[in-house]
Parts: C-alpha cells; sequence; structure tokens
C-alpha cells in the first residue's frame, strides 16, 4: 500500500449501504469520518468531528445538501464550511469554522475514500462483486499463496 505521503484510495462502504439522505461512520488509516450522501444523492466525507464540541458527525442526520451535527445542530456544507448554527440564526458562521474533508469517489458500487492525494482514480473492480468484509488470519503471502495471485499497488488480490 502506498506511503500516506503519496496517497492512495480506501474502500469504506458499499454504495447501497448509504442512501441518500444519511451519514455512517467509516474508518481509514486517517482516522474516523462521517461518509454522507445528501439528498440530492453526492457523497462527501468529513472528518468525524463537530468543532464546537467534538461530537461524532457520524451520529448527526443529513438535511438537504447538509451535514448536522446532532448535539447543537452546526450545519457543515460538503466542502466542510460551518453554513448554519441554530443558537445564532441571523450569524453567518465565519470561514474558520470547518471540518476537514477529503476526496470520495463512487464506482463500481464500492465507495471511496482519499488518504493524502492520490494520484490516480480509484481502482476499477470490474467484473468483481464487492464483499461487505473478509476477515483472514493470515500475512499477504498467505493469501498470495492461496489465491494463486499477487497483490496489485491497489491491495487488490485477483
Amino acid at each position: 500500500m502506498p506511503s500516506a505521503t503519496t496517497g492512495f484510495w480506501t474502500p469504506v462502504a458499499l454504495s447501497r449501504d448509504l442512501p441518500a439522505g444519511t451519514v455512517i461512520p467509516a474508518r481509514t488509516t486517517a482516522g474516523s469520518i462521517a461518509l454522507w450522501r445528501s439528498a440530492s444523492g453526492r457523497i462527501s466525507a468529513s472528518a468525524d468531528r463537530c468543532p464546537h464540541r467534538g461530537m461524532r458527525l457520524s451520529h448527526g442526520f443529513v438535511r438537504g445538501e447538509t451535514l448536522s451535527c446532532i448535539y447543537h445542530g452546526w450545519s457543515y456544507g460538503q466542502a466542510g464550511n460551518c453554513l448554519r448554527i441554530p443558537a445564532h440564526p441571523g450569524l453567518t458562521p465565519p470561514e474558520t469554522i470547518r471540518v476537514a474533508t477529503h476526496d470520495v469517489e463512487e464506482t463500481d458500487n464500492v465507495i471511496w475514500v482519499a488518504v493524502g492525494a492520490p494520484a490516480s482514480k480509484p481502482p476499477r473492480l470490474d467484473d468483481l462483486t464487492p464483499l461487505r468484509s473478509l476477515t483472514a488470519f493470515a500475512g499477504i503471502a498467505a493469501i498470495e499463496a492461496a489465491a494463486g495471485a499477487k497483490t496489485s499497488p491497489d491491495g487488490l488480490v485477483e
């Protein structure tokens, strides 16, 4: 797997697990993220902590095209900027209030999140069927031997 300095894609969910208007937790080597799909179907990946009080955004809710924290209702756009603070309805939140975001791609019914800055698009799965999970208590060499194949630079065994 490439280092975080060169960047790589991590599969974090199957497309069917994230319907429009929902948020779910996910993990990458960069840490916890809130993976969410807006009402219009656009997918976003945000850091899983609200900058206001540190509540997990994956416990929040999607309202239209924003992700809202369940604790005080602060709402964030897909670029990570705070758009609404319910306790101060007339206030336009400053640009400094934001959550970190990650690049996200959906391909072949899999949602991929970028860790670092990848040089290419996520790998294509083409005719492969994505699995939700597969646990193997073995090293890469043993898995490659059992599959009769080598691991690709993307970390896939075909």
